[in-house]
């Protein structure tokens, strides 16, 4: 989703894998919409996965400018940002891990933000609460019952 309105990101051209034998594949669904967006993605999804890299996020309308302000955010949006940004991710998750499960080091990647540091300075409360999620996302990754996965969290500063 792209941020802030109800478009769908369209597939990125140009991109291509930098070794042999590594498959990019694009699934587009809409997580604003989690039970289905995530039902989707699953059944288009590769039966067995090495890594997954989980880049989701929309922020709020007028976030990251100066006419920002939390006070004048609509129910709507807050539960929207919410939906997305965690109810998408925990319910992706919970249907692509299994595939994940057969490969010797299996791995999910999830870009944070920055703005999920405290302190950060970030006034946008909706999008930094949906990314600080992210972290306990990534500290309470499956270790019971034979579904550990490695779960890492790296903030979008790392891909700047």
């Amino acid at each position: 989703m792209s941020h802030g309105n109800n478009r769908c990101r369209t597939e990125p051209q140009g991109i291509h894998p930098v070794s042999s034998g590594v498959t990019l594949e694009w699934i587009q669904a809409d997580l604003a919409n989690p039970v289905t967006g995530a039902e989707a993605i699953a059944a288009s999804a590769p039966r067995e996965l090495d890594v997954l890299i989980y880049n989701i996020g929309i922020w709020e309308q007028y976030a990251f400018t100066e006419q920002y302000a939390f006070l004048s955010d609509s129910d709507a949006s807050i539960s929207r940002l919410v939906k997305v940004n965690i109810t998408a991710t925990l319910l992706l998750l919970k249907r692509l891990i299994p595939n994940l499960l057969g490969s010797s080091r299996p791995q999910v990647i999830l870009t944070g933000s920055t703005s999920a540091l405290r302190q950060s300075g970030r006034p946008e409360v909706t999008f930094g609460a949906t990314k600080a999620a992210l972290n306990g996302i990534a500290n309470s990754a499956p270790g019971g019952k034979g579904l550990f996965c490695r779960i890492h969290l790296f903030p979008t500063a790392c891909f700047q």
